[in-house]
């Protein structure tokens, strides 16, 4: 073979092999390294185990129990019964109910709670309701926990307006319209006189805390 072939073979060979090897380095640049590429798998599953892991899971809503809810669920069914009585006088503005008489006489303890419970929540303005409550824990008066309750209703400011309690309203300064005075301060009114009733019924630790309250009462 002459020299001329000889080298024709080899640059040849040469040729061959520059163009396979580039061949080889674009598959891998396309393909990329298979560690890589499973890295990148592996990467994208621990972000989606994250993801799952920190979702807001939907709960339950957890309904607090409310003071008045507490409070009924710890009354007897006939101290449920008595407490929606007096509900359903408050509601008709009937305290004429003859089952008043024979029904929310001698309360108990856990009633008088419930009742005044129910003060708390009545509207300032709700004069009848309030001052039918003052009644009710003012004959069954047994505790000095029922003293100072109507202790703080003797002190409450008095109502200004039948609207807005603590708005004067034009009623207010008509000073003939005694029934309309009468009516705004009924709780306070009701309050004073339940204690000077029981004054003289009530056991002697009690009657010192009943002559405070009566000589700073302005009823």
């Amino acid at each position: 073979m002459s020299n001329r072939r000889i080298l024709f073979f080899t640059v040849a060979s040469l040729f061959v092999l520059v163009i396979v090897s580039r061949y080889a380095v674009q598959e891998t640049a396309s393909s990329g390294d298979p560690q890589e590429a499973t890295g990148d798998l592996n990467h994208l599953s621990d972000q989606n185990s994250k993801a799952q892991s920190v979702a807001v899971v939907p709960q339950a809503e957890v309904v607090k129990p409310t003071a008045t809810s507490l409070m009924q669920s710890s009354l007897t069914p006939d101290e449920q019964k008595k407490l929606e009585l007096f509900r359903a006088v408050i509601k008709t503005g009937k305290d004429n109910d003859p089952r008043v008489d024979s029904e929310l006489k001698s309360l108990t303890p856990a009633l008088k709670n419930a009742l005044k419970k129910e003060y708390e929540q009545l509207p300032p303005e709700h004069r009848n309701g309030r001052g039918f409550i003052a009644f009710l824990i003012g004959r069954s008066m047994t505790e000095p926990a029922d003293v100072d309750f109507l202790a703080q209703i003797v002190q409450e400011e008095p109502c200004l307006s039948f609207k807005d309690c603590s708005a004067r309203g034009p009623m207010y300064e008509e000073a003939e319209e005694h029934s309309t005075q009468v009516t705004l301060n009924y709780p306070q009114i009701v309050a004073t006189r339940m204690l000077k009733q029981n004054l003289s019924k009530v056991p002697p630790e009690l009657r010192g805390r009943i002559n405070e309250v009566l000589a700073e009462s302005r009823y």
